[in-house]
């Protein structure tokens, strides 16, 4: 088992470069790690919007499934579909979760723990329901 995917009871852990690659949705069969997350993990193929403030773009959650129990985990990323002159944002959400984040002079970069990359961190989700209409052609 590498460190790129850290399989917690109550998160998951995914290290650079696999978990840019799976926030981004850019992951592939020779994306590194993809065949140890493939076996633990399904990915939800739908976007799911995760708030109801739009203005200039709105939070989305993608999805992944834990195979040995069925427990679905998600991560919020900020996104403004149909609007070219602003880009998604995914950063990582390590820092956030308890984990130490800090540039490392000797790797040229970031460590997480201590360990050189990035950490996107997959927290349980829930369902909600967002309540709208539409006209009725007459």
């Amino acid at each position: 088992m590498s460190d790129l995917v850290v399989n917690e009871p109550d998160r998951v852990l995914l290290r650079e470069p696999l978990g840019g690659e799976i926030v981004m949705d850019v992951a592939w069969s020779k994306t590194e790690g993809i065949e140890e997350f493939n076996e633990l993990f399904e990915i939800d193929p739908t976007d799911y919007i995760a708030s109801t403030d739009y203005y200039q773009g709105m939070d989305f959650t993608r999805v992944i499934k834990r195979k040995s129990d069925g427990r679905l985990f998600g991560f919020q990323f900020w996104d403004s579909p149909g609007n070219d002159g602003m880009e998604a944002q995914y950063d990582s959400n390590a820092e956030g979760q308890g984990l130490k984040v800090e540039w490392d002079d000797e790797v040229d970069g970031i460590t997480t723990n201590g360990v050189p990359g990035q950490v996107w961190v997959f927290l349980p989700v829930e369902p909600f329901v967002i309540n709208s209409y539409r006209v009725v052609k007459a």
